[in-house]
């Protein structure tokens, strides 16, 4: 007999079109459960989910490598290629990491990543929309997500970077290939629904990219500018050393724009998704614009981009009675925490009113709450109080098909169709 727990399938379509709604018997029926496809342990409840990514002792970060085609394949990929994609996937990104680099780490990017940059970046989020949409608003039915949203959120970010515009497409897709190959430290070669053909091209254009800016880190720490790229290489230790390496800075970047560009389009997509389903909260905002910044906030709550997380226990442990052996991977269901009945009453009701917003799991917590927070939350906000300014009578093609990366980590939408 077939369970619940042996139906959690979080890459077919019908969990991806709406992981909260497919997770809600879970949340009642098995909080806690072993997915033998998975080879983890999954965690649904949002008191467990937050008590995991708390304790780092216990739940170590360290919990992603690159992800393996068949050992034939893998056999194919050059060394250097092989290298690359686990220094950024396994070792780069302060997400995989645990004290204290992470602690280091982190410190000395958010030294360069302070509140006068952010408040700079978003001081030209309204100007940039409204360039973008001055190439399409006569067009009446444009791609929101492809036309408008990452365009406009790599466009910020890059500015705050320092990198060429013409060099922002291939940095956004390199992020791409990086969530798109990040893949559990015990998954086996081979086991992915990707084919090899396709592991191995991607592991040829993260490499091909990683050179590409490599060069331009480089570059910056020789000849700095005024940019947040800059102000890394610029950080020094006690001794006057530097205190991020070319590599290090290069994989802040990539989590910056990560941060920045996926999370923030996604937030601005679905976003209009919900207020086209509730045309009498949009004259709510019109009449009150401070309300905003709660519809950020829930949008974040009812369809934030992270949907799973991964660690990897450093010892015996259990949650809620189940025992967790040392050494096993254990699923993080962040789109289940976000919509724990416990914890938000209706959850699957979008309401802007709800009294705690905040407590939702969208950007993390802890240690390894997002860096990038701080400026996602207000490019939303501009970007969407833009789009209708602009653009009245703004909808969403709600019968269209969407289409999502297909990646573990991250449900990033690729299509949104909407008409004025």
């Amino acid at each position: 007999m077939t369970t619940l727990a042996d139906a959690f399938d979080p890459l077919s379509a019908a969990y991806l079109n709406d992981p909260q709604a497919a997770v809600q018997p879970l949340l009642a029926d098995s909080p806690v459960f072993f997915h033998e496809a998975l080879n983890s342990f999954v965690v649904t409840r949002h008191e467990d989910v937050r008590a995991v990514l708390t304790d780092f002792e216990t739940f170590s970060s360290g919990a992603y490598k690159a992800l393996e085609p068949s050992v034939e394949a893998l056999a194919t990929i050059p060394d250097e290629h092989k290298r690359v994609a686990q220094l950024v996937i396994g070792g780069g990104i302060l997400l995989n990491l645990d004290p204290p680099v992470h602690t280091r780490e982190r410190k000395a990017a958010q030294k360069a990543f302070t509140r006068p940059r952010v408040n700079q970046a978003s001081d030209n989020i309204a100007a940039k929309a409204d360039a973008l949409i001055d190439g399409f608003a006569d067009r009446g039915s444009v791609d929101l997500m492809q036309d408008f949203a990452y365009q406009l959120t790599l466009a910020v970010v890059g500015d705050m970077l320092g990198l060429p515009s013409e060099h922002l497409p291939r940095f956004h897709a390199w992020i791409g290939e990086v969530f798109g190959l990040m893949s559990p430290i015990d998954a086996k070669p081979g086991t992915s629904a990707r084919s090899d053909a396709d592991i191995v091209d991607a592991y040829t254009r993260m490499y091909s990219a990683y050179e590409f800016f490599s060069e331009f880190v480089a570059d910056r720490r020789e000849n700095p500018g005024d940019d947040l790229t800059s102000a890394m290489l610029k950080l020094t230790d006690e001794q006057g050393e530097p205190l991020l390496s070319n590599d290090a800075v290069l994989a802040h970047m990539v989590s910056i724009t990560a941060a920045g560009t996926d999370t923030t389009a996604n937030l601005i997509g679905n976003t209009v998704r919900y207020l086209t389903e509730r045309p009498a909260l949009l004259e709510e905002l019109k009449a009150d614009e401070t309300l905003w910044e709660k519809v950020v906030e829930e949008s974040l709550r009812r369809a934030g981009i992270g949907l799973h997380l991964f660690r990897y226990t450093t010892r015996d442990t259990e949650i809620r009675g189940v025992p967790i052996p040392a050494r096993s991977m254990v699923l993080l269901n962040i789109a289940a925490a976000n919509s724990d009945p416990l914890v938000f009453p209706d959850p699957l009701a979008y309401d802007i009113h709800r009294p705690n917003l905040s407590e939702h799991l969208a950007f993390g917590s802890g240690r390894h709450f997002c860096i990038g927070s701080p400026l996602a939350r207000p490019e939303a906000r501009l970007a969407l109080q833009t789009l209708y300014r602009r653009l009245p009578g703004l909808k969403a093609d709600l019968e269209e098909k969407q289409e999502y990366l297909p990646a573990l980590t991250v449900r990033a939408m690729l299509n949104q169709t909407v008409t004025w």
